[in-house]
């Protein structure tokens, strides 16, 4: 058996999303899901990551989080979200799924063997196709500053989530990011710079490849290492 790697967090059961039956051999696994691992590579949020993971400081949500989590619960249930206005949600409505039988949250789970890595993609659509699913990742933010991000090699979160989804035996079509564009920098009622959706919406698509698949979790395997090193020079140092 292939020894674990000791890591702050373990995949565990949740009361609120129970872990689906497919993945209940990974309870107790150590684990990593993606946003930690952007979390610890970028110097800026490493500090706030390393308090939450290794002190228990609750994490507090931005209000770009806040506002993000809204725009994919509305997308889901085309139910009333905080934060959205009756414009920020004609905007969503213009952006449906092409099947209706659409997908939302399914977890992907990768195993490392010394560990695991786990995400939600946030859409799936033709899951029976014979030709593949569509996946795809929703963001908000400017177009103007962020299509750049997502159409680069850096970005890997879909690249991770059509790995796992190959892995459980589906066929990948296409993945890509709908980013709808936002303005504004708080969610203060009242305020001119309140968080808002312009209307514009931009589908970016973002190719598959099962090499760039496996060069990007080399990377997660090296960084779930250094976060190990970490966690083992914290508990040598304050237990």
């Amino acid at each position: 058996m292939v020894k674990q790697l000791d890591l702050p967090s373990i995949y565990k059961e949740r009361e609120d999303n129970p872990v689906p039956e497919r993945f209940k051999q990974f309870i107790g696994r150590p684990a990593l899901s993606y946003s930690t691992y952007t979390a610890f590579k970028e110097e800026a949020y490493r500090g706030q990551w390393l308090a939450n993971k290794f002190l228990n400081t609750p994490r507090e949500d931005t209000i770009f989080t806040l506002f993000g989590s809204s725009v994919g619960t509305y997308q889901e249930t085309k139910h009333p979200q905080p934060y959205l206005t009756s414009f920020d949600m004609s905007v969503l409505d213009k952006e449906n799924p092409a099947n209706p039988l659409a997908e939302y949250e399914r977890e992907v789970v990768i195993d490392r063997g010394s560990y695991i890595i786990y995400g939600f993609v946030d859409r799936l659509t033709n899951l029976d196709s014979p030709i593949g699913i569509d996946l795809v990742d929703f963001k908000t933010g400017s177009i103007a500053k962020k299509k750049a991000d997502y159409q680069s090699e850096d970005y890997q979160q879909t690249t991770m989530y059509c790995y796992g989804l190959e892995q459980e035996g589906f066929k990948i079509n296409s993945s890509g990011v709908i980013l709808f564009d936002r303005l504004g920098n708080t969610l203060e009622e009242g305020n001119k710079n309140v968080l808002r959706l312009t209307g514009n919406i931009e589908y970016i698509p973002t190719p598959y490849s099962r090499e760039r698949a496996e060069n990007f979790l080399k990377e997660v395997d090296k960084t779930a290492e250094k976060i190990q090193d970490y966690w083992k020079l914290y508990k040598k140092v304050f237990n």
